[in-house]
C-alpha cells in the first residue's frame, strides 16, 4: 500500500475526493469539510497535497485564497509546515537513514514525495531548530543531512 493510500485510510473521517479536475492550476483545495485533490497529479504529488489539505482541515477556518492578506499567508505557511512535519518526521528521517537512505533522491522515494518536498521539509526544520536537532539518541544535522547515533 502506498503512503498516499495509507493517508487516505487514516483520514476516512474526512470527505476526500481525488477524482476531480481543479481549475486555475490548483493541486488541492479544502472547503466546507471537503478536500479536493486534482486527479491529474502523480501519486507522490497527491500525497504531498493531501497532507497539506489535511493540515488546512485541522487549522484553517474560512477562505484564505487571498494571499495578499498577511493572515491568510501565515495560515497557508502554517499548513504547509504542518504537512512537512507530518509526512517527514524527525524519527522518519532516522528510520530512513537506518534503512540505508543516503541522499535527497532516495529520501523522496522513501517518503513517496518529490525531491522539492524533501528540500522544503529540511529547510522547515532548519528554520525551526537551526543546523541540527537531537531526537532520542540521535543527532540530525541538516546541512549536510546526516544522522549520527550516540555510541553510549
Amino acid at each position: 500500500m502506498s503512503k498516499y493510500e495509507q493517508l487516505l485510510i487514516e483520514n476516512q473521517h474526512i470527505k476526500i475526493k481525488d477524482t476531480v479536475k481543479l481549475p486555475y492550476g490548483y493541486k488541492g483545495f479544502y472547503s466546507d469539510q471537503v478536500i479536493l485533490i486534482d486527479d491529474s497529479l502523480t501519486e507522490y504529488k497527491k500525497h504531498e497535497t493531501l497532507a497539506e489539505e489535511i493540515a488546512h482541515y485541522k487549522i484553517t477556518a474560512g477562505n484564505i485564497l487571498d494571499q495578499s492578506d498577511v493572515l491568510n499567508k501565515k495560515l497557508e505557511l502554517k499548513a504547509r509546515r504542518l504537512a512537512y512535519a507530518s509526512v517527514i518526521t524527525l524519527q522518519g528521517i532516522i528510520n530512513a537513514f537506518d534503512y540505508g537512505v543516503e541522499n535527497i533522491h532516495d529520501l523522496a522515494l522513501y517518503f513517496e514525495v518529490s525531491q522539492e518536498f524533501v528540500l522544503n521539509t529540511i529547510n522547515h526544520y532548519k528554520q525551526k531548530y537551526g543546523l541540527f536537532v537531537r531526537c532520542g539518541d540521535c543527532l540530525i544535522k541538516f546541512e549536510p543531512l546526516i544522522v549520527c547515533k550516540d555510541i553510549n
